[in-house]
């Protein structure tokens, strides 16, 4: 058993699938994190869009990975940044559909890598560069 944090502009009980923007690191589905300050700092993010006396809100869920991935016909585990997670997050950024996968599961593009994931999709530098 983990615990999984989701930042949100609202309380939500239970993970929610098939919401939210499709362009996204992993495509279109809830996005949980192992830690807390990210969940914070995205909590805080998101609520601050919708007004400004908005409060964030950290939602935190007890997930069974081994319940969860032996329930899952198909799921996707990145290790590390390497040409698979960089293919994957272009594809998915791109609109390209990845609903085959059920759980997706891998660092995000936080701000040290976003530029670099721009650079490599507009053809600006190579994938290898991308990864150095």
């Amino acid at each position: 058993m983990i615990t999984l944090y989701h930042g949100s502009s609202t309380i939500v009980e239970l993970p929610i699938v098939n919401v939210g923007r499709r362009n996204l690191d992993f495509g279109h589905g809830f996005y949980l994190t192992r830690m807390f300050d990210q969940a914070e700092k995205w909590a805080k993010i998101v609520s601050s869009r919708k007004s400004e006396d908005a409060v964030g809100i950290v939602n935190v869920y007890n997930f069974n990975v081994e319940n969860a991935l032996s329930n899952c016909k198909n799921y996707k585990i990145f290790t590390e940044y390497n040409l698979d997670w960089l293919q994957f997050v272009v594809l998915c950024r791109n609109g390209n559909d990845v609903s085959d996968y059920q759980i997706v599961e891998g660092g995000i593009a936080n701000d040290q890598v976003i530029d670099t994931i721009e650079d490599f999709e507009n053809g600006r530098i190579t994938a290898e560069q991308a990864l150095n």
